[in-house]
């Protein structure tokens, strides 16, 4: 069973390695991210630091308060770096600057003091700062953002060999995805379903899901049942499957693959 430490240890761990792969490459010109088309590793830096800290923020900000959306003062950036921010384009000619590594590595650890210190069930600010949800979402969403964007960065040096992602944090990283996306669905402009169903099982522990689609529903249930295409892997490829980081083509498929693919077009882009 998945616990707040478990949660905190996942993001002070992947942001360590995120450090790491920066470091790494941290001359120009910045490695380019293939995961995550337009950016490179200044980017990738600049995003995640901007999340861990809008995060700790919205845990930190007092329940009456409510947010003002044009207040970013929490970030505490350059106006280069938020430049960046504005229109997700860091420059590749020139070196990461060890400035941003420590805003970025202070960033995480303030989130996780955050978190640490936040009881689960407060109700906290989501990041839009619009309503509120319980202090544990985060504990999940941000260790889900970080081990992603950890892979991603490690997806970006010499080589592509990223670690996968921890097999409890990704098969609550898969929960807490099906979670949303059935509404995420409801609102995404692509085909309707015909009744196309999906089982995903994973391989490496407990987790089944069937994915159902039906004109503008998407269903989800955790349970064994047939679907027309069944997908299965570890939690880490499920998860990098679901958010497009690795193709279909590493996990089992059985079915036709054609229609395996069709769930791509399915689904909206994360």
């Amino acid at each position: 069973m998945a616990t707040r430490t478990l949660f905190i240890e996942a993001l002070e761990k992947d942001s360590a390695r995120v450090v790491e792969a920066v470091q790494a490459h941290s001359e120009p010109p910045t490695p380019a991210v293939p995961s995550c088309p337009g950016w490179n590793l200044t980017m990738l830096l600049t995003h995640l630091g901007s999340t861990h800290r809008r995060a700790t923020s919205r845990l930190r900000t007092p329940g009456e308060t409510t947010p003002d959306p044009n207040d970013k003062s929490y970030l505490e950036v350059t106006p280069e770096w938020q430049e960046w921010l504005n229109t997700g384009k860091a420059p590749d000619d020139a070196a990461i600057s060890p400035a941003l590594v420590a805003w970025f590595e202070e960033g995480s650890r303030e989130l996780a003091a955050a978190l640490a210190a936040t009881p689960d069930d407060a109700q906290v600010w989501n990041l839009s700062g619009r309503s509120k949800l319980p202090a544990s979402f985060y504990q999940r969403q941000m260790s889900t953002e970080t081990a992603l964007h950890r892979w991603d960065a490690q997806n970006a040096l010499p080589g592509h060999n990223p670690d996968p992602i921890d097999p409890e944090l990704a098969y609550n990283a898969l929960t807490l995805l099906f979670s949303f996306l059935p509404m995420r669905f409801k609102s995404f402009n692509g085909p309707d379903g015909q009744g196309e169903t999906y089982h995903l099982h994973r391989t490496d522990g407990e987790g089944e899901w069937l994915l159902t689609f039906n004109g503008r529903e998407l269903d989800v249930q955790p349970i064994h049942a047939k679907g027309d295409v069944a997908i299965r892997g570890t939690a880490s490829d499920l998860l990098l499957v679901m958010w497009r980081r690795i193709p279909l083509d590493g996990l089992e498929i059985f079915g036709d693959k054609a229609k395996a693919q069709h769930l791509f077009e399915l689904l909206p882009k994360m």
